[in-house]
Order: C-alpha cells, then sequence, then structure tokens
C-alpha cells in the first residue's frame, strides 16, 4: 500500500516516506487499468488524449509524461528504457 518515494515540487525532489501505490495481481491488469485510467482522464488532459492517437512510442511517452509523474525527466528516462529493448516488447500482451 505504502512505500517512500521521491517527488519532484517547487523545482527540487524531495522525499515521501509512504506514498500510496497501487498492487495489481499481474502485469495485465496493471495495464488494463493504466489504459482505462489514460482513457478516463483524456478529456481533461489534452495530452493524454495525443498519447491515445500517437502512433509512434516518442510521442505517446512525451504526451503521458507530460502529466503523469511529478519527475521532469520521466519521458526521458522512459526512452531510455524503451531504446535498451530488443524491439519486441508488447505492453498489451
Amino acid at each position: 500500500c505504502c512505500l517512500p518515494t521521491r517527488e519532484f515540487e517547487k523545482g527540487e525532489w524531495i522525499e515521501v516516506k509512504e506514498a500510496p501505490w497501487v498492487i495489481y495481481p499481474s502485469w495485465n491488469e496493471c495495464f488494463k487499468d493504466r489504459m482505462a485510467t489514460l482513457v478516463r482522464l483524456a478529456p481533461k488532459y489534452p495530452n493524454y488524449a495525443q498519447a491515445l492517437a500517437a502512433t509512434d512510442p516518442t510521442v505517446y511517452l512525451n504526451a503521458v509524461s507530460a502529466t503523469w509523474s511529478t519527475d521532469p525527466k520521466r519521458a526521458s528516462a522512459c526512452l531510455q528504457i524503451y531504446d535498451a529493448m530488443t524491439g519486441e516488447w508488447n505492453a498489451i500482451a
């Protein structure tokens, strides 16, 4: 339920000792919930609608990362992970 993390607020990183985290029974359930969240919030956050319409991983990650977390370098970090993979990655499977 609660784990330590760091959040980027007011231009600096702060430690959060007990941040709430969702626990999923499987990767499939996690991805299904995250997709449902994007769809549900797309009308409020145009960048989520842009992500859902993306046909390119870079566009998708940049759009999602604009408001998904407090880390200003989230998109870059995710793209580095994506680029390090072999191309066999399929988040829907």
